[in-house]
């Protein structure tokens, strides 16, 4: 499998971090990131953010979701090609295949 469908199972998996991805989410915004970066609106950002940011138990916003939800609108305006240059191609690599053999 090319690590293009890779990349895109691994979007795909991410329809249930509360909806973010593809799917409208309940707050009615749909997120779909591409490779370059994409303008967010003050409206959706305020709607996918929390109030302040927080550290809890060693987690940023206190939980998966809501680290999710950043994460979901960070990928949204910094745009993928920008965002796989935060860690070495290696460890992209050996995490799609990971997620790859767990899909299997």
């Amino acid at each position: 499998m090319k690590n293009d469908d890779l990349m895109k199972k691994y979007i795909d998996s991410l329809k249930g971090v509360g909806g973010l991805f593809n799917d409208e989410s309940s707050e009615g915004y749909k997120l779909e990131p591409k490779l370059e970066p994409q303008d967010i609106s003050d409206s959706l950002f305020r709607s996918l953010s929390p109030e302040k940011p927080q550290l809890t138990e060693g987690k940023l916003y206190g939980g998966r979701e809501e680290l999710a939800k950043m994460f979901a609108l960070l990928l949204y305006n910094l745009g993928i090609e920008e965002a796989v240059k935060f860690a070495p191609k290696e460890l992209w690599l050996k995490a799609l295949e990971n997620y790859k053999e767990q899909k299997l």
